[in-house]
């Protein structure tokens, strides 16, 4: 497998239920080059989002690299495209975006 570097990570689990609540969280890296974890929490449509931030290290950042190549993660992007859809729920949600090295 070819190397890469991670870029960034989005994450948001389904919900099935009509009550608009939500959960996602965010690996990025700031401007000043360290590495955040921001998780939103929503209970419902209306209420508020409750935002936390976490600072993560860079060799949690290189384990998790490690974990990403020893399950083959990048290979995942060539796999087929589902046709089924379904309109009341909210799929679950991942986005890697990642340099690659030749």
């Amino acid at each position: 497998m070819k190397s890469f570097k991670l870029k960034s990570m989005y994450y948001a689990p389904g919900y099935s239920d009509m009550r608009g609540g939500g959960h996602s969280a965010s690996l990025k890296q700031t401007k000043d080059g360290e590495w955040i974890l921001v998780c939103n929490d929503r209970e419902y449509y209306n209420a508020p989002t409750s935002v936390i931030t976490y600072r993560v290290s860079p060799e949690a950042i290189g384990e998790f690299e490690d974990f990403l190549r020893k399950k083959r993660i990048p290979a995942l992007s060539a796999r087929p495209k589902s046709r089924l859809f379904a309109t009341d729920y909210h799929p679950w949600s991942y986005s890697i975006e990642y340099s690659r090295s030749l």
